[in-house]
């Protein structure tokens, strides 16, 4: 039958292109119509496995890409390409990539001033980073036809000016605005910050809003710490712990117009935990997530970022990643280890 084609050596070029079955006859049964383009190579192509990238070169230097087609609208002539002179203001496909490249390929760097020298800060992101994309915007925006084909000068840009026109640069830095820098300093880390009744609406809506994402510890087990907090009994709660129930208290204040407060309670928890800053705890690891969600919400995605490393690092050294043999003594401590490093995951994600 005609259908049944055996296996053949080689194909016509009609078949090679595209694509289909020849059977080898001279014309073959596709080219039955057309006899006269039936052609066969004269050599057999020799393939390289073992350097298929020599292969390629050597390809594309004996075919060389053809010069790119560009309409009128970039070329300043008309499509048919009877343009006379001008034909040779057409780009070719290399200088058109690279017009194209140094426009998106480009990370930026902002500074941003302080009155004094040590609050001042220097910040550098990648060209995948938000930012960067923000300053490509700005670029389009105000860029000039006349410097279109002039070079950008680095790989490195200044973000700056495209920070401030979009109002972004208190979230590239971290300094939101509805943050009272004044009323922090007012408080005294001595005394207590706010009173329990308002302590009490800020671990509410910790518990509705937050609590998903923080599964280390039990409604119970946060309103125990919370009295504890506000107890004159003694002994007085341990600094880690203290500093994580603040920590709550603060990302509960973010659900409320006392975004302040969540600020100061934030400053006193990380005072809590300075001299711990080292130290390889289940409940350091906590903390810092605890300080990554915050500074998450509050708009701080540098200070996430830091918090962040800082927290899987400790992880590893404490060895969360290694699941240990469960029994009827440590099961309750093995649940808080697992929900510590999926919360922890769940955020570098």
């Amino acid at each position: 039958m005609e259908g049944d084609i055996g296996k053949i050596s080689k194909a016509c070029e009609p078949c090679r292109r595209r694509k289909i079955r020849c059977n080898g006859d001279v014309p073959c049964l596709n080219c039955r119509r057309h006899p006269e383009q039936c052609a066969y190579r004269q050599k057999a192509r020799i393939r390289k496995r073992a350097d298929r990238t020599g292969s390629r070169a050597s390809s594309a230097a004996a075919n060389p890409p053809a010069q790119l087609h560009v309409p009128h609208v970039l070329s300043g002539g008309r499509e048919d390409g009877q343009d006379g002179d001008d034909m040779g203001d057409i780009p070719t496909e290399a200088e058109a990539d690279r017009e194209a490249r140094p426009e998106v390929y480009h990370s930026i760097t902002a500074a941003h001033h302080s009155p004094g020298a040590t609050d001042s800060s220097q910040l550098f992101y990648g060209p995948s980073s938000s930012f960067a994309f923000l300053q490509q915007v700005h670029r389009r925006l105000l860029s000039d036809p006349s410097r279109k084909h002039q070079s950008t000068g680095g790989e490195v840009q200044e973000g700056a000016p495209g920070l401030d026109l979009f109002l972004q640069r208190s979230i590239f830095f971290g300094t939101p605005s509805r943050v009272d820098v004044a009323t922090i300093q007012a408080f005294d880390p001595k005394k207590p910050s706010i009173p329990f009744s308002q302590a009490q609406v800020f671990l509410d809506c910790f518990l509705e809003a937050s609590h998903y994402r923080h599964p280390f510890f039990t409604a119970p087990e946060l309103d125990k710490l919370l009295q504890d907090l506000y107890g004159s009994q003694e002994p007085a709660l341990p600094p880690q712990l203290k500093a994580i129930i603040l920590a709550i208290l603060a990302i509960g204040a973010l659900s409320t117009p006392h975004t302040t407060l969540g600020e100061v309670l934030i400053t006193q928890a990380k005072r809590e935990t300075a001299i711990y800053d080292d130290v390889v705890t289940l409940h350091m690891i906590q903390f810092a997530i605890y300080i990554a969600d915050y500074q998450t919400h509050l708009g701080r995605p540098t200070s996430t970022y830091l918090h962040l490393g800082q927290a899987c690092r400790k992880a590893f050294a404490l060895g969360l990643h290694k699941e240990t043999p469960c029994t009827a003594e440590n099961e309750e401590e093995l649940q808080r280890h697992r929900s510590t490093l999926w919360s922890l995951y769940f955020h570098e994600t």
